[in-house]
């Protein structure tokens, strides 16, 4: 017999969480974000289409953002975004103008480091990603907004 989920309770949700749940159910669109936004996730569609195809990112990212360093710091961020992140990132298609949720809480991401907005950039991972990993993450995300804007 068919039994239905239980719905999960707002109550055992920070409130915190909550918002960026329910801003997450709207879809957003890419050419809506900034272009440091959009440079970002191109290139994280990028990345995950090199992963398919066994292909090294690193000579595309550097052509794309005209620097190795810069390619190298977008790299580190990615591969930390992925071991901190709750479960596997979901990202559209390099063509998609849809946002998935991962992106579009990444590019809140990438906007609050590039504002240098510590506690924004806390907020938007409050409940998802652990407060131990946060301060990591911030770093390396103001790094690799410095070297690819």
């Amino acid at each position: 017999m068919f039994e239905p989920r239980p719905r999960i309770s707002r109550q055992h949700t920070s409130p915190a969480a909550q918002r960026v749940v329910d801003g997450l159910r709207a879809p957003r669109m890419i050419e809506h974000q900034t272009l440091l936004s959009i440079r970002a996730i191109v290139a994280l569609r990028l990345l995950a289409v090199c992963g398919k195809t066994a292909n090294e990112p690193l000579p595309l990212l550097t052509q794309r953002f005209a620097s190795v360093t810069a390619a190298k710091a977008f790299i580190a961020f990615a591969n930390l975004v992925g071991r901190f992140w709750p479960e596997p990132i979901t990202v559209m298609r390099p063509c998609c103008r849809l946002l998935s949720a991962d992106e579009q809480t990444l590019t809140q991401l990438i906007n609050a480091a590039a504002n240098a907005d510590r506690d924004g950039f806390a907020g938007v991972l409050d409940g998802f990603v652990r407060r131990d990993r946060q301060d990591h993450l911030f770093e390396q995300a103001k790094l690799m907004v410095a070297l690819i804007s």
